[in-house]
């Protein structure tokens, strides 16, 4: 269980590093117009007291910003990876409480499906903390991780667990309010 969850969590970061550099290509020159006006207004003298040209100036920003999304001690590739993963955990959790609800396997409290979901978020950001966050073991794996071979493997893996998780929210909700909705699966 540890290495699939960090490899679920390692497949989630590359796809948000791929997400993050295709937004950084889109708004490059809005980015590029932007520090040159911040350059040339020089406000407050700070800027040209600290960097001696544009692109020395250019160059920090872009350094700045690299490490503030790939970092995996504060970076926000890392940040929205974790989120991610106990985001897409949640809605297994919800299928077997919805598909034990509707088929009256064991007895359940009558509890609106947003305690359940409260329920079942700590209990997934819990088992994500155990596998990948305790005492930082996702760095050891990520480090491993970098040099295999099979990536393209993992990052399909992630995909189908990702449209898993899709079809099991679709599923859970239904299941959940079967009687509501007048939805009769079996």
């Amino acid at each position: 269980m540890f290495i699939f969850f960090n490899r679920i969590l390692y497949s989630l970061y590359c796809w948000e590093m791929v997400l993050d550099k295709v937004v950084d290509f889109l708004f490059t020159p809005f980015r590029l117009l932007l520090s040159k006006a911040v350059y040339k207004l020089n406000l407050f003298g700070s800027v040209k007291r600290h960097y001696h040209s544009y692109e020395e100036f250019e160059e920090d920003k872009k350094r700045g910003y690299e490490d503030l999304t790939c970092n995996l001690d504060y970076g926000t590739c890392s940040y929205r990876s974790k989120g991610t993963l106990c985001a897409s955990l949640m809605p297994y959790f919800m299928l077997v409480i919805s598909i034990n609800k509707y088929m009256r396997v064991l007895p359940m409290p009558d509890m609106p499906f947003e305690a359940w979901l409260l329920i079942t978020a700590t209990l997934s950001s819990s088992i994500i903390n155990f596998f990948c966050l305790r005492k930082d073991r996702f760095k050891t794996y990520f480090k491993k991780f970098k040099n295999k071979k099979n990536i393209l493997k993992w990052h399909l893996v992630c995909l189908f667990y990702i449209i898993g998780t899709c079809i099991s929210t679709y599923y859970a909700i239904m299941f959940f309010n079967a009687e509501r909705f007048g939805f009769k699966p079996f």
